[in-house]
């Protein structure tokens, strides 16, 4: 019995956004940069006093800000790599 490959997250999102029509993959690209570039480019606010209990909230608005920036050209890339004839 032949095992099934292994395939990454990224492949199973390309796989799905191939089963779209090409204009749902525009649209999708478009809405993902739209909403995602203004959170890639917020500009880092630098706290006065900075104690313990506040580095939680720092550091998530960073790790927010970096996973916008990498989502904001891996989404659109994927949704045109998805619609590409094989």
């Amino acid at each position: 019995m032949a095992r099934r490959r292994r395939t990454s997250a990224f492949d199973d999102f390309i796989t799905v956004l191939a089963r779209l029509p090409w204009w749902a993959c525009l649209t999708i690209a478009m809405v993902a940069w739209l909403i995602l570039h203004p959170i890639a480019t917020n500009s880092v606010e630098t706290p006065r006093v900075v104690s313990p209990a506040d580095l939680s909230g720092i550091v998530a608005s960073q790790l927010l800000r970096t996973f916008a920036f990498g989502g904001q050209f891996l989404i659109p890339f994927a949704c045109i790599l998805a619609q590409l004839p094989e």
